[in-house]
């Protein structure tokens, strides 16, 4: 690292600059060889933060995601810590406490469709008692467990056919009143059909957003998948991903995004074997075969007999089984292909899809578990080493994960035991090795092929 600035008994001390081999750099007041005071860091994945450092620590200040998400507030062993607002790139807003990462303790959720919670929070969902209000305005006063209405609690519903409120009372379990009149059921029931119905459009119109490939040029297309709808993490991680990938791979008009989630059913196309491999078939039919490649992330649970799991609140969808994924990408037609796996167990799918013309990397072992898919976190273990902290906007897709599996090693051993740890696999075919080495060639002088 390379400091510039004012020294005092031989440290630095005072106003100066301080840029790492990483591509980090601090810039701002310092105290006995420490970060001080105001400054501003900036990290090479493009996060920034800007505020009062204490002891090489944030302390109060306001972090930029690269992927457009914003927090102001206080910190603590580098995570979001105590009073703050988050601000998240599809405009949600969750404004209280923050522990360890994680929005969690009194707060105000304010979603993108118009509702608004106040009350306890938990892992960024309501958790325990408190007040919603929904887009259609109708009121829910009472006990919640991870986003649902579970417990005593009361739901005034605007609209009736006489034109006054209509109150629903009592015990609930998990969005459901009990002993409710029929046509709450009916209408949860409704709901799930209009979503259903909605899902081919919904897929048809991302498809058919796909940009053409370029002539002459290597062009990655990206297809992303949260597979998960009852935890935030997988569809936070995806976007975040996602976000990373589109400058310096040039996929913002050539990525279908596959996510479970309550929040975002009007936006993501549902996360199936089917929207799977529609999503894959029409990537292939963009591409050229001879020179572009396929870029495939799914993050998720995963089993020990190498399922990728599928799951949708009020829906029952089965698992995307390793021979599933390989049949899938060997059906399109696609060559050229690079697949990213973070879920438990996911070494399994490997052998599967071996070939010289892929790139598989995992999270873990094929009989090992990996870690950090928790909603108090903002990504899991493996997605923080990877995407966060070791691929640079270079994208050398190999050399990062060897950085990766480094650091997910010294953050595993201490709290796990040696056969429990995840340790990540990678299989590297030896023509896209070749093919890497020549989009990276023309990728920096800028010449066609």
């Amino acid at each position: 690292m390379v400091y510039k600035g004012e020294f005092a008994r031989g440290m630095f001390h005072g106003e100066g600059t301080l840029e790492y081999h990483t591509g980090m750099s601090y810039s701002g007041e310092f105290d006995n060889n420490r970060m001080h005071g105001k400054g501003r860091m900036e990290w090479s994945n493009g996060d920034t933060f800007e505020g009062e450092f204490a002891d090489d620590e944030m302390k109060e200040g306001i972090f930029r995601e690269k992927g457009g998400g914003v927090y102001e507030g206080t910190f603590a062993g580098g995570f979001y810590e105590g009073k703050g607002i988050y601000k998240s790139a599809s405009d949600e807003q969750y404004s209280g406490d923050f522990v360890a990462g994680s929005f969690s303790g009194k707060g105000r959720i304010e979603r993108a469709d118009g509702s608004v919670y106040e009350g306890d929070v938990s892992n960024w969902a309501s958790h325990g008692d408190g007040v919603l209000i929904d887009a259609e305005g109708n009121v829910y006063t009472g006990s919640f467990e991870h986003g649902f209405y579970h417990g005593s609690g009361e739901l005034s519903l605007k609209d009736s056919a006489d034109g006054e409120p209509r109150i629903l009372s009592g015990n609930w379990i998990y969005g459901e009143l009990a002993g409710a009149a029929e046509e709450r059921f009916t209408a949860r029931a409704l709901q799930v059909e209009d979503l259903l119905y909605s899902q081919p459009a919904l897929l048809e119109t991302r498809i058919a957003a796909l940009a053409d490939q370029t002539p002459n040029k290597i062009d990655f297309y990206f297809v992303g998948v949260a597979g998960d709808g009852a935890q935030e993490i997988f569809l936070r991680e995806l976007r975040y991903v996602a976000e990373q990938f589109a400058q310096p791979l040039d996929i913002a008009g050539r990525q279908i995004l596959l996510a479970n989630n309550r929040e975002s059913t009007k936006t993501y196309p549902l996360a199936t074997r089917v929207s799977l491999a529609r999503a894959v078939e029409a990537a292939a039919n963009k591409m050229d075969s001879e020179q572009d490649i396929l870029l495939l992330y799914l993050t998720s649970h995963g089993t020990e007999d190498h399922q990728f799991h599928i799951a949708m609140p009020g829906l029952q969808l089965p698992a995307i089984g390793k021979d599933d994924l390989t049949a899938t990408l060997d059906k399109s037609g696609v060559r050229w292909r690079i697949v990213i796996i973070s879920a438990c167990y996911s070494g399994g799918f490997i052998p599967g899809l071996k070939n010289e013309n892929t790139l598989v990397i995992t999270a873990s072992r094929a009989d090992r578990q990996s870690f950090g898919c928790d909603d108090r976190n903002d990504l899991t273990y493996f997605a923080r080493a990877y995407f966060k902290k070791s691929l640079t906007p270079q994208m050398d897709f190999i050399a990062a994960f060897d950085k990766a599996k480094s650091l997910i090693h010294e953050w595993e051993e201490k709290d796990f035991p040696e056969e429990e740890r995840s340790e990540p696999q990678i299989y590297v075919g030896e023509k896209i090795r070749q093919h890497l080495r020549v989009w990276a060639g023309h990728r920096s002088d800028g010449k066609s092929l």
